[in-house]
């Protein structure tokens, strides 16, 4: 984070008084005159409007990724519904809008793509019936 008066990278340091508990801050002399400029830690962030705290983001997206059910993650952490599904919601489209910027389109003229699908999951005692699986999907210029 830069400092708006003089330009300059401000530093992070502790401030018990917020529920992140860290701040932006730049305490500097310009022109004989000493300053203090502050701002909060997560100012520029995608979850800078947000009422929770880092930890409780991060905890919520890792289950999340984890594959934790929402009901879950809700009773862990002491949360509403609503805040479990729009969280949930939220970092899956940043990630997916992130992932679309960074893709690359392969293939060409006179150019082989290779492409395999896969099933990972298996039978339980060799019974025959639906298993719960994942597919993946492989791409080889």
């Amino acid at each position: 984070m830069q400092c708006n008066t003089c330009g300059r990278d401000m530093t992070s340091s502790a401030d018990t008084n917020l529920p992140v508990g860290f701040r932006w801050r730049c305490q500097r002399t310009v022109v004989g005159v000493r300053y203090n400029q502050s701002a909060s830690i997560k100012q520029g962030l995608w979850f800078q409007q947000s009422n929770l705290t880092l930890q409780e983001i991060l905890l919520i997206r890792y289950d999340n990724m984890c594959c934790g059910a929402a009901n879950q993650i809700q009773n862990e952490y002491c949360l509403s519904t609503p805040t479990v599904a729009d969280w949930s919601m939220f970092c899956t489209d940043t990630m997916l809008m992130i992932l679309e910027g960074c893709s690359v389109k392969i293939g060409a003229p006179n150019k082989t793509v290779e492409i395999d699908e896969s099933k990972f999951g298996r039978q339980r005692y060799h019974r025959r019936h639906p298993v719960k699986c994942k597919r993946v999907l492989g791409r080889i210029d």
